[in-house]
C-alpha cells in the first residue's frame, strides 16, 4: 500500500477485507495520533468566519436575505469546526456537513442542540439576532484555541471588525 500513511482521517475506518492485516496494522499506527490545531488553521478558521459576518451583513444591507442566510450557514459550520478543533478533533473542510450531525458527531448534545437553535428565515431582525448568536460563540472558541497554541488572541483586531457589522 504504498503512498498511504497513518492519519487521524483513518482512525474510524470500517476494515471489510484485510487478509494481508496492512490496513489493521495502519489503523492501528493512526489510532496513536493526535490532532491539535496549528496557527495556519487558526488563522484560516477565523479569517473565513470574519469573511462570512462580512458577507452575511453586505447581503443584509443589499437586502438580499437569501444571500445572507447562505453566509449564515457559513457562520453556523465555522462554529462546528471550530468546536472540532477545540475538541482534538480534525475539522471537516469548509462546507462539508459530514458527521457533524447523527451517531458519528463529535460534538456534545448542548452543541448540536445550539446548532440547532441558530435558525433565521429571511427577516433582517431574525438573521442579525443569529449572527449576534454565532459571534458570541466564536469568540469563546477563538480564545480557547489561542490558550491551546499558547498565543495572544488579536482582540482588538478581531473587535474592529466584527464591530463593522454588529
Amino acid at each position: 500500500m504504498k503512498g498511504v500513511h497513518p492519519s487521524v482521517f483513518l482512525q474510524d475506518i470500517k476494515i471489510i477485507y484485510d487478509p494481508s492485516g496492512r490496513l489493521s496494522k495502519l489503523k492501528e499506527q493512526s489510532m496513536q495520533l493526535t490532532y491539535k490545531p496549528c496557527m495556519e488553521e487558526l488563522e484560516a478558521w477565523g479569517s473565513k468566519f470574519l469573511a462570512y459576518i462580512h458577507e452575511a451583513y453586505r447581503s443584509l444591507m443589499r437586502g438580499e436575505y437569501y444571500s445572507a442566510l447562505h453566509y449564515v450557514e457559513g457562520l453556523r459550520h465555522s462554529v462546528a469546526m471550530g468546536w472540532y478543533m477545540a475538541a482534538g478533533y480534525q475539522p471537516n473542510a469548509m462546507g462539508d456537513w459530514s458527521k457533524v450531525e447523527g451517531n458519528r458527531s463529535k460534538l456534545t448534545d448542548s452543541q448540536k442542540f445550539l446548532l440547532g437553535q441558530w435558525n433565521a428565515t429571511a427577516v433582517p431582525d431574525e438573521i442579525i439576532s443569529v449572527i449576534k448568536l454565532l459571534t458570541s460563540e466564536f469568540r469563546a472558541i477563538h480564545q480557547s484555541l489561542c490558550d491551546q497554541l499558547a498565543i495572544e488572541r488579536e482582540t482588538e483586531r478581531i473587535e474592529k471588525i466584527l464591530g463593522m457589522v454588529l
